[in-house]
């Protein structure tokens, strides 16, 4: 897999000391570095962090790495104990008003 290193251009990226400069040049959008007077480097940058907290420690994109999405082994441990209380929990014959069971069905209905 190739690594996708965190670039300027992107929406996301900041830099931690506010000294990005966005400049235009033959139609292209350049990032220039008020502190270093320079390119923007991007992510080899010490002061490059990313808004939505995707920039790795190693300078490569969080949003460009798929990755599998995966159940976790607490929730799936979880459903299965909630299936087998509401198997095991006993009926009971209560009288309710019609208005009341049809709730009653109805969230019952929901939860299978």
């Amino acid at each position: 897999m190739e690594k996708k290193f965190c670039t300027p251009v992107c929406k996301h990226f900041r830099c931690a000391q506010n000294q990005m400069q966005v400049k235009y040049k033959g139609g292209k959008k350049l990032i220039f570095c008020g502190w270093a007077g320079g390119l923007c480097i991007g992510s080899r940058c010490k002061y490059a962090i990313c808004a939505i907290g995707k920039l790795r420690s190693d300078g490569t994109c969080g949003l460009k790495i798929s990755q599998p999405r995966r159940r976790t082994q607490e929730k799936d441990e979880f459903l299965d104990l909630v299936s087998e209380e509401r198997k095991s929990t006993p009926k009971v014959d209560v009288h309710l008003k019609q208005r009341v069971l049809k709730k009653l069905k109805d969230i019952d209905d929901f939860y299978d």
